[in-house]
């Protein structure tokens, strides 16, 4: 082999598992097992680790975002290339199709793997099954809710959760009460009893049902969520996003 070629071999390879160790580091740091076999990420799926995902694809456009959905108002048009921005690297990843979340999660298991560091080998990420998200809800026996009532707001008046709001003396849909108008960055509310975040809210969750989100979104309101009963999610669309499990044999 011509030394040129060595070199960028070598160059090649020594970057690729670089690249690979800090995405298992980083998911290891990110998931949290929820039964013997199944690990569940703790936020929704961001955009840097997608970014990453999306530049080595030959054909990228395939598993890009929706840039406009025509049924949303003009207030809530979204962010050009938020994908490439680092501003939004902690955004949860929305607008993708089913086939792409299922995509990225084969791209994450092939990364995973690539580490001869990863603690759990072999192992295989996906969307999670109905049973596995019920799971990771952690909802108390009293509610079908995370928290303690029926009203998304702890005790301490804090929001808990990214939804959207009704003024009941006029009939307004509000948005903003909770801190943001859409999405919020991953992490912004507090975490469910097993340190899960935005289970419920903030982008509702496809599961490997296709066509089924969980969790509600930014632009619902909570007893319209469908919180454990899916919602129908069947085009990509800036309010649906996902969360990966990490299976074990």
């Amino acid at each position: 082999m011509k030394i040129g070629n060595l070199c960028f071999f070598l160059c090649a390879f020594f970057h690729f598992n670089i690249h690979a160790q800090e995405l298992a580091k980083s998911v290891e740091e990110s998931w949290l097992r929820i039964n013997d076999s199944v690990f569940v990420c703790r936020y929704e799926q961001t955009w840097e680790w997608y970014a990453a995902f999306l530049k080595e694809q030959a054909n990228p456009k395939a598993f890009l975002p929706v840039e406009q959905l025509t049924s949303m108002p003009d207030a809530f048009t979204l962010a050009p290339l938020r994908w490439e921005n680092p501003d939004f690297k902690n955004y949860p990843v929305e607008g993708i199709s089913y086939e792409a979340a299922q995509a990225f999660c084969a791209w994450l298991t092939k990364q995973y793997l690539a580490d001869p560091q990863a603690s759990q080998k072999p192992v295989k990420f996906r969307l999670p099954t109905r049973h596995e998200w019920s799971l990771a809800l952690a909802a108390f026996p009293e509610s079908e809710y995370p928290w303690y009532g029926q009203e998304p707001v702890h005790p301490n008046g804090r929001f808990a959760a990214n939804l959207r709001y009704s003024d009941l003396a006029s009939a307004a849909l509000l948005y903003e009460v909770d801190g943001f108008l859409m999405m919020a960055p991953v992490g912004s509310f507090e975490p469910n009893r097993l340190g899960l975040y935005d289970m419920i809210g903030n982008v509702a969750e496809m599961i490997s049902e296709q066509g089924q989100c969980m969790g509600g979104h930014w632009d619902i309101e909570l007893k319209k969520s469908g919180v454990l009963q899916s919602l129908p999610c069947g085009m990509p669309d800036p309010r649906f996003g996902f969360r990966w499990v990490a299976v074990v044999p």
